[in-house]
């Protein structure tokens, strides 16, 4: 199979996709995606790796247009763009695996999370001062910062309800918030949104580091080897080696795939 942004068939007629997924930080974000993606007529073979924000899967377009997939995605929160299909390196028995594919990323102050925690957090810090300056307003005065957080995290609850997950953090945030409000503790209200943002903004810049982590040690992967024909040496690409192939490994070189020593002592 050939994984890619655009469609390769197998003899079952189905495209093999392949995506990037913005904001997916989580195995409950992965989750939501994958169930998401599942209830779609024609769509199978759903692998999720949430380290390095990819989804791959298989859809009869017949049935589901890829469109309708992506716009299902965005609905939940999240940001999707086809990927080329990654580098293999050959490992051992002839087992393939997928070098990770690196991706330029914005400043984490500059997402939308840490855009609504900012403007979440200066509209609690007015509201503060209006209700010193004026008591008989506090419950009114944090009511924009508690709406704003509610209708960006609530219809994301929306979306996931429908899309299969009614039980997502967003849906109990929400409900959260709604009470909060209700019973007119608006500030709590505010304070709730903001907190739940930060913690959502934390998480996604603690999984941006150890992906970024990932993808420096996938960088290390060496792109070629010295196979050894006929008593010589000859650089070929790490992915054409085969199940069989003797392999020169120089002192200093990395390792280009797995393997049995054959020959020779050395350090690694």
């Amino acid at each position: 199979m050939a994984d890619g942004g655009t469609a390769t068939r197998d003899p079952g007629s189905r495209a093999a996709l392949r995506y990037h997924v913005e904001g997916m930080d989580c195995p409950s974000c992965a989750s939501k995606i994958e169930t998401a993606v599942g209830r779609f007529e024609g769509a199978g073979d759903i692998r999720i790796n949430y380290h390095r924000q990819v989804l791959a899967f298989r859809l009869d377009e017949a049935a589901t247009p890829r469109s309708a997939v992506e716009e299902q995605i965005r609905k939940l929160g999240y940001g999707v763009a086809p990927v080329e299909a990654p580098r293999v390196v050959a490992g051992e028995l002839g087992a393939a695996a997928d070098v990770a594919l690196v991706r330029p990323r914005q400043p984490w102050w500059k997402g939308k999370k840490a855009r609504l925690a900012a403007v979440i957090g200066v509209l609690m810090v007015a509201g503060f001062a209006v209700s010193l300056a004026v008591p008989a307003l506090d419950h009114w005065v944090y009511l924009p910062a508690a709406l704003l957080g509610l209708v960006y995290f609530g219809r994301k609850a929306i979306a996931a309800a429908r899309a299969g997950s009614p039980f997502s953090i967003e849906m109990l945030m929400s409900i959260a918030t709604v009470g909060a409000i209700a019973i007119g503790a608006t500030s709590e209200a505010a304070v709730v949104v903001f907190l739940f943002t930060v913690g959502e903004l934390l998480e996604g810049m603690a999984a941006g580091r150890a992906r970024a982590g990932i993808e420096a040690l996938g960088a290390l992967v060496p792109r070629t080897a010295l196979r050894i024909e006929d008593g010589t040496a000859r650089e070929v690409p790490a992915a054409s080696l085969k199940v069989g192939d003797l392999v020169l490994v120089r002192p200093g070189d990395r390792v280009s795939a797995d393997g049995e020593v054959t020959e020779g002592e050395s350090e690694v």
